[in-house]
């Protein structure tokens, strides 16, 4: 059961009870949830900056 919160990067800090302490570095592509692709480019164009993926 999830409360429907997904962090992909962007946090600096982590609250300590969050269940993963090493943080992920790479690409996402992709990315589907319930079978829903999710369009990540959108969505972080929307309010964010972000790099390409080097690979």
């Amino acid at each position: 059961m999830t409360d429907g919160i997904i962090w992909i990067g962007g946090k600096k800090k982590i609250p300590r009870s969050f269940p993963v302490k090493i943080p992920y570095k790479g690409c996402l592509r992709n990315l589907r949830i319930s079978s829903q692709v999710i369009n990540i480019r959108r969505e972080f164009s929307l309010n964010k900056t972000y790099r390409r993926c080097e690979n």
